[in-house]
This record gives structure tokens, sequence and C-alpha cells, in this order.
């Protein structure tokens, strides 16, 4: 199971600083729980080295993306963040040094730069600092692996992040403008609960493909876990093109200005 931090503590009725305090203490009750950050924006300074035969170390600096990769930081860490609970936190900048160094830790360093042997090595930095929203935080059920565990069925729910309300309002439109068949096809895949998953076979759009793309592109409330081809029959993945001046977009844009 993973879960951003404020939808499981929102789930288990806590305050998710409550929950990071306990995970730093490693109290029982965070036991089977990992929690770390995935940035949504900062690089990591990679050097590496590499003695050549004439004794001289020749070296070379790239930088890697932190956006969306597991990172890790200490339990005084999570503290620290627990004791001042008003995101976004801000990790400052750190110079080129030695990976326990590092405020912020990626869990590519040990997939992509440990030392093949002892004439290679490798130091790291964040010559910029990075913001952290709470958004950014997840959680992580450990768990035992087993060949018989089960695999859950069906796909994610895409994520509706308002009020059930106006997803209903939107299916209730969709449909009686004949984009969808009917607002339960609809409903069968959206939910506000981000664990909930369907097997519902994927919603046929009746019109035009670019609205369906508009319409997607421009909801502010939803969050697609899964391929869009999952949700919706005959759909291309990301990116799409731009909107043509051909293009009849007055209904979608109206239906929009009711939901978002």
């Amino acid at each position: 199971m993973e879960l951003k931090l404020e939808d499981y503590a929102r789930r288990i009725d806590r305050f998710y600083y409550e929950i990071m305090r306990e995970y730093a203490d490693d109290a029982p009750t965070t036991k089977d729980l990992e929690i770390f950050i995935r940035p949504s924006s900062g690089y990591l300074d990679v050097w590496r080295f590499v003695l050549q035969d004439n004794g001289i170390k020749s070296g070379f600096d790239f930088k890697h993306s932190l956006k969306g990769e597991d990172c890790f930081v200490s339990r005084d860490v999570w503290n620290n963040l627990a004791k001042n609970p008003d995101p976004p936190w801000l990790f400052p900048k750190t110079s080129i040094d030695a990976v326990d160094r590092l405020h912020l830790v990626p869990s590519f360093i040990d997939l992509n730069y440990l030392p093949k042997n002892e004439t290679e090595s490798y130091k790291f930095g964040m010559l910029e600092s990075v913001k952290i929203y709470l958004s950014n935080i997840w959680v992580r059920e450990k768990k035992i692996e087993s060949s018989s565990l089960i695999k859950p069925k069906g796909n994610r729910c895409i994520l509706w992040k308002d009020d059930a309300e106006k997803l209903s309002l939107l299916a209730k439109l969709l449909s009686e403008y004949n984009f969808i068949d009917k607002a339960s096809i609809w409903l069968e895949h959206f939910n506000t609960d981000p664990l909930e998953r369907t097997d519902a076979l994927p919603i046929k759009w009746g019109k035009n493909k670019y609205e369906l793309y508009y319409l997607l592109r421009n909801l502010n409330n939803l969050e697609i876990r899964e391929s869009y081809s999952n949700h919706f029959e005959g759909i291309k993945e990301p990116p799409w093109s731009g909107n043509k001046p051909t293009e009849k977009l007055d209904t979608i844009k109206a239906i929009l200005k009711q939901v978002n």
C-alpha cells in the first residue's frame, strides 16, 4: 500500500505531524510503515571520480533530477518536520561531499552510484535548496514477501479531490449532453477514497476525442494513478496536442465552469 501521508492520516483519523513524530521515535504504531519523500522539483549534483593509471584522479559532474524519486531522511529530520508542521519545508542546499552529508538521500544512489571498484568514487550535493510540500510526503506499508500474497483486483480509481456532489454533477452533465452513455459508468471510475479500485470496462466517449482531452487537461480536481487507457477507451497517453481553432469546445467549457 502506498498513500500520500495526508490521505493516510485522514483515513485513520490522525494528524499527519503526529504520525511523523511517532515514526521519528520508532513508536510501535509506525513499525509497519515506511515514510519517504517524493519531491516535485530539485536536482542532485553528482561527482564521479576515477583514479587514472598515472595516479591522478579525474572527475566530472552531472545532475540527476529528484522529481518523483523516492528520497529518505533521518529520524532527526522527521522529528524536526513534525515540530514545525507548517509546510512547505525548505531543505537547504549542501556542498559536494560524502552521501552521509545529504539532508535528502534519494534511493537511486544505491542503484546507480555505488563504486564498482577501488578506482572509482562518488560525491554528492544539492547546490540549490529543495522545497517540500505535504503532498510530497508518502507512506508505504511494509509487507512480508510471500507467494501467497493476492494482488488487488482492478485498477486504482481516478482520485477525485473535491466533494462527491461535484463529481456527481459532472457525471450527470456529461450524460445529459451525450458525452457518455450513463452517469453511473463515469462514477465507476472515480472515487474520493484513494484506496478504491475498479474492474469496470473503460468509459466509451460518445463525441470528439479532443473534447475529452480538453476536459481531462482542465479538470482541477482529479489525479489519475493508472494508464489513461485503463479508464477511457481508445485514448492516447499524454502529452496531447494543443487545441485547434476549428475545435468546438463551448459545451465542455460550460461544464468545467460548474465543477472546477
